[in-house]
């Protein structure tokens, strides 16, 4: 007589088995802190409104003449808390007295809310540039552009790139220190691909690219003349935008490479990269104010047997300083 066997004995094996491990979604680090000026010190109402001075009027002075007087401009930089964002969740009696992962599930859940939100809360503060800037246009300070299409022959991000940025700062006056450079992974791969990177003589830190890539973590592992680069997948995407950059005062492009003054020039499917000079709150581009921090609530829906979890948040964000960011096209697609 058989014994008994897989064929025979099915009632004694269980069908489906739930592992102990549990699976949860990928999820990507955050840009280091201090790309905004904080300025949630206003007690009250939505708005903010800070009073800008511009620079004195310098004349020539002729003896036994009256000492020119002229206006110092004057204007005012907004911040307004326009977002309310907020996640919830329920979990019934019933669920919790049948679930088998629920205290897993419940004891993931409010770290899983709070990464939710500052994932909304970095994607609104990376497109404060879109809404300073005006598309279309070269946006030029002290007459160099502050918003081109990448250098590349199709529009993937190039060397004169990093350098004409740093030198659009210099010209609007910002610190030579400080800047740094926020790139989609596709530009990161267009930047370890790049064939004439060891001919860079002037930025010997370059060593070791090739074993390593640019990315580590968030940040770059290094740098291109003195601008520190980090890499984030919450840019701002650009359908199509042309920019004529004919009239730029900007120096030459480097031989053999097409360089920001090429006149008329299109993106199409690209992202808008972005370069900052940070090097204090006074000089970051964006400015932020939080009216209420996100944080988790918790209440007891006793008429539905059911315990509730949320979080909400209200917050906004402004241009303080449109001379400290430039923002260069670079393909979405092309490396």
């Amino acid at each position: 007589m058989s014994g008994h066997t897989t064929a025979n004995s099915q009632a004694l094996n269980r069908e489906i088995v739930f592992s102990g491990i549990i699976s949860d979604e990928l999820t990507e680090g955050f840009l280091p802190e201090g790309l905004a000026r904080d300025v949630s010190d206003f007690p009250d109402g939505s708005k903010l409104l800070i009073p800008t001075f511009g620079e004195v009027v310098i004349k020539d002075v002729v003896e036994d003449q009256e000492t020119p007087v002229d206006s110092i401009d004057t204007g005012r930089i907004e911040l307004e808390i326009s977002e309310h964002k907020g996640t919830g969740i329920s979990m019934t009696d019933e669920e919790r007295e049948d679930g088998y992962y629920v205290d897993q599930f419940m004891a993931a859940t409010p770290m899983k809310m709070l990464h939710g939100l500052k994932e909304v809360y970095e994607t609104d503060l990376l497109m404060t540039g879109e809404v300073g800037q005006t598309q279309g246009d070269a946006n030029q300070i002290n007459g160099f552009a502050h918003r081109w299409v990448a250098s590349g022959t199709n529009g993937e991000v190039g060397l004169s790139d990093f350098s004409y940025a740093k030198t659009a700062f210099l010209k609007a006056k910002a610190p030579d220190m400080g800047i740094i450079a926020i790139v989609d992974p596709i530009s990161e791969l267009s930047l370890n691909r790049l064939s004439n990177i060891a001919n860079v003589s002037n930025n010997p830190h370059f060593e070791g690219i090739v074993e390593t890539g640019f990315a580590k973590g968030m940040k770059f592992i290094k740098n291109i003349f003195g601008v520190d680069i980090y890499m984030s997948n919450r840019l701002p995407r650009i359908a199509s935008e042309t920019i004529n950059t004919t009239l730029n005062d900007g120096v030459a492009a480097p031989e053999g490479e097409t360089g920001v003054q090429a006149g008329v020039k299109t993106a199409t499917d690209a992202y808008a990269m972005q370069f900052m000079c940070v090097a204090d709150d006074m000089t970051t581009p964006y400015m932020s104010a939080w009216r209420r921090q996100p944080s988790v609530t918790y209440y007891r829906d006793e008429p539905r047997r059911r315990d509730v979890y949320y979080v909400t948040t209200r917050y906004g964000f402004g241009m303080q300083r449109p001379q400290t960011l430039a923002t260069c096209l670079v393909s979405a697609t092309v490396y």
